[in-house]
């Protein structure tokens, strides 16, 4: 039998991380390269009109 909502959610919340230092580096890193690159295209398409 498969986990109740309220185990699966449980379970998430257990795992997210409630302070940025307990963040991978890695991780931190590679979302901050998605966000620039993210930024970066929507500026594009703003420019262009």
């Amino acid at each position: 039998m498969g986990m109740s909502p309220d185990e699966r959610r449980s379970i998430f919340k257990q795992c997210m991380a409630k302070d940025i230092s307990e963040v991978p580096p890695e991780l931190l890193e590679e979302a901050r390269s998605d966000i620039r690159r993210h930024i970066a295209a929507s500026e594009a398409v703003s420019a262009d009109g």
